[in-house]
């Protein structure tokens, strides 16, 4: 749970520092974007809900094979 945890935090900071970092830049996004906004807010929620997903997968994977692992012969290997 705590890699789970750890993994998701460093998610949610990439996520607000992209978006802050995208609404501060929305005059040279609005140059290179064709048919929609610069703050289109359905493209921000599916590109955030995209990546957010994606990190719970790919935490999610370790979180397991470390939940699996019995603590005594974590602590006997080190």
């Amino acid at each position: 749970m705590l890699v789970l945890r750890n993994g998701m935090l460093l998610t949610l900071t990439g996520v607000v520092t992209g978006i802050a970092g995208s609404l501060m830049l929305t005059k040279v996004i609005s140059v290179l974007l064709y048919g929609i906004t610069a703050t289109d807010a359905p493209t921000f929620l599916v590109a955030t809900l995209l990546f957010t997903a994606g990190a719970f997968i790919t935490t999610l994977i370790p979180a397991r094979r470390a939940a699996r692992l019995d603590p005594t012969v974590a602590i006997r290997h080190e």
